[in-house]
C-alpha cells in the first residue's frame, strides 16, 4: 500500500470503506479538510464531515481517518516530506 495516498491509505487501516456510498464525498472533504492546514478537534471534524450520508453507519471509522490523516499531514509539515 506504499504508493496509496496518505488520505485513502488512512481510509482503508481505520476501516472507514464499507458500501461505498459515501467514500467519494467525504475523500473529497478530507482532501479539503487536511489542505486547510488547520489543526482540528475531534467534534470540529465530525461537524466538517456531517453533510455526508453513510447508509453503513460507519461514521466512527470514518471519523477517525479523517483525524488520522489530518494528524498525519501534520507531522510532515516542516521537515521537507
Amino acid at each position: 500500500m506504499g504508493a496509496c495516498p496518505p488520505i485513502q491509505r488512512a481510509f482503508v487501516e481505520e476501516a472507514a470503506v464499507q458500501c461505498g456510498f459515501c467514500t467519494p464525498g467525504i475523500i473529497m472533504s478530507a482532501v479539503e479538510i487536511v489542505g486547510s492546514g488547520k489543526q482540528y478537534t475531534r467534534e470540529e471534524l465530525r461537524k466538517l464531515i456531517s453533510g455526508h450520508l453513510c447508509r453503513c453507519t460507519g461514521y466512527q471509522n470514518i471519523l477517525n481517518a479523517v483525524e488520522r490523516a489530518v494528524d498525519e499531514a501534520h507531522r510532515f509539515v516542516g521537515k521537507g516530506e
